[in-house]
């Protein structure tokens, strides 16, 4: 499944994690940064809101959910610090 990112509504840091090469790369987009991320196949990511008011995580998905294809990691799995900026 390709998917398709946007926050309409408040800002939002996003962190993605590549487990073949090891690596993190970190968008922040939202009301002060309008714009969309496309997450290929086989990326694992997580999100955050940033600051006190709402956010909208908005996801075009290029097929529809199926909760049986689901795979989750809990966030302990991958070593990211979520303080940083």
């Amino acid at each position: 499944m390709i998917m398709n990112l946007i926050v309409p509504v408040g800002d939002v840091k996003f962190v993605f994690y590549d487990s073949h090469s090891d690596q993190f790369l970190v968008h922040v987009i939202g009301e002060s940064n309008y714009s969309r991320i496309t997450v290929p196949t086989g990326i694992w990511f997580g999100f955050q809101g940033l600051g006190t008011t709402k956010n909208l995580v908005l996801d075009i998905a290029s097929i529809e959910h199926d909760p049986l294809e689901t795979d989750r990691l809990d966030l302990t799995e991958i070593k990211y610090n979520w303080t940083e900026m």
